[in-house]
């Protein structure tokens, strides 16, 4: 561990939400933050292309953006260098703002499709501060994805679907070789009362005391 961490973090329960854009990451995260999760002090506001807002905190995606304009990429982009420049330097950022958000927090969850861009970075973080994260990935059919991206961003569909290809491949790699979770988006919205408490098995979280957060999740997120 470099000398200028110290990670009081090593004991608490961390979640790393994977997932392309569009693909109901949004959702995951509002969800395991009514389990309880912290999801940092800054959170990116509402939007009209997600009015029900991200659950996503703006520190790390300030951060994903910085490391990836470094290697001259953005998201979107179809191939993303995986050797990258002062990685140790970036490894060090990351591992800095996660201690900064959660020293407290015994429960918290991270959430930005971009993180499966620079991974390896993301890996070498946790490593370095002995956390071992649950990963969970949001998994959306991917032509529902093109049409969303399509009408958002104008990104063709074909481009979409590579992207969607890229980020399953790496996410499901993730989750396979940790032993995570794959929730389906249409599953999700079908039935988000079953879901939700497999996602608070998974993370051997008790839901006694959450039925009616749960309930209003439901009801007033899901439903309308």
């Amino acid at each position: 561990m470099s000398k200028n961490i110290q990670n009081p973090l090593t004991n608490d329960k961390c979640v790393l939400i994977l997932g392309m854009h569009r693909s109901g990451t949004s959702v995951l995260s509002h969800a395991i933050d009514i389990l309880g999760a912290d999801l940092g002090d800054t959170l990116l506001k509402a939007s009209k292309d997600n009015q029900k807002g991200y659950f996503e905190n703006k520190r790390f995606l300030d951060l994903n953006n910085e490391i990836l304009h470094s290697i001259g990429c953005t998201w979107d982009n179809l191939i993303v260098p995986t050797l990258i420049p002062d990685s140790e330097i970036y490894t060090d950022k990351i591992s800095n703002a996660i201690i900064t958000e959660f020293t407290g927090s015994n429960f918290y969850s991270i959430k930005d499709p971009r993180i499966i861009r620079i991974k390896d970075l993301w890996v070498n973080a946790f490593r370095k501060l002995e956390i071992t994260p649950y990963f969970i990935i949001s998994n959306r059919h991917p032509f529902e994805v093109a049409r969303s991206l399509l009408k958002r961003n104008a990104i063709p569909k074909k481009t979409s679907l590579l992207l969607w290809i890229t980020h399953q491949i790496d996410g499901l790699l993730l989750v396979l070789n940790n032993n995570g979770l794959v929730i389906t988006y249409d599953n999700f919205l079908r039935d988000p009362h079953s879901t939700i408490h497999n996602i608070a098995h998974y993370l051997n979280i008790p839901t006694s005391n959450k039925d009616k957060d749960i309930a209003n999740f439901c009801h007033d997120f899901i439903d309308n």
